[in-house]
């Protein structure tokens, strides 16, 4: 695992290059690595093994036609488990039909990349789906903490009408 370094501000976003063809996940990690931790995955295996860890990825980038377990067969793993299902995973794939977008997108992508792909894209595509995972994460987190406060003052009141 290839793990380029970390700004002092705040961690750095990592993304999880999943593709069994060397030259494609070099010119994805050449593209990424100066504003994200890289991680790599050649099948389908290593991927899951690799999204479970911590810490985990923010985001996957997952090629479809692998040896073993298809980019499809990931994905719907991914999708299913708890633990990764709020990962977002976007295909970059020379898959280019519609058809295989379709399926992509019905087994939980959050967006499809045909290659031969101009890097300027992947680039602002990945932002994108950081930025909108960010915002979900925090909308989350307000929710459960309002959630944990409301359980506080319903517990708060209800001891106060026993007292009474």
């Amino acid at each position: 695992m290839n793990v380029s370094t970390q700004h002092s501000h705040s961690p750095q976003r990592r993304i999880l290059l999943v593709d069994d063809a060397p030259e494609n996940l070099r010119i994805l990690s050449e593209s990424l690595r100066s504003d994200y931790t890289i991680m790599f995955a050649r099948n389908g295996k290593d991927a899951l093994r690799l999204a479970t860890e911590d810490p985990a990825p923010d985001i996957i980038l997952l090629d479809i036609i692998m040896p073993g377990m298809t980019g499809y067969d990931v994905c719907s793993a991914l999708k299913k488990s708890e633990r990764t299902r709020d990962i977002p995973v976007i295909f970059i794939t020379a898959q280019d039909s519609e058809t295989e977008e379709a399926v992509g997108f019905s087994l939980g992508a959050e967006d499809y990349i045909k290659k031969p792909f101009q890097i300027s894209l992947v680039r602002k595509r990945v932002a994108n789906q950081l930025e909108i995972k960010l915002y979900r994460d925090s909308l989350r987190e307000l929710v459960n903490e309002r959630t944990h406060q409301l359980q506080i003052n319903q517990e708060a009141t209800t001891y106060a009408i026993a007292c009474l």
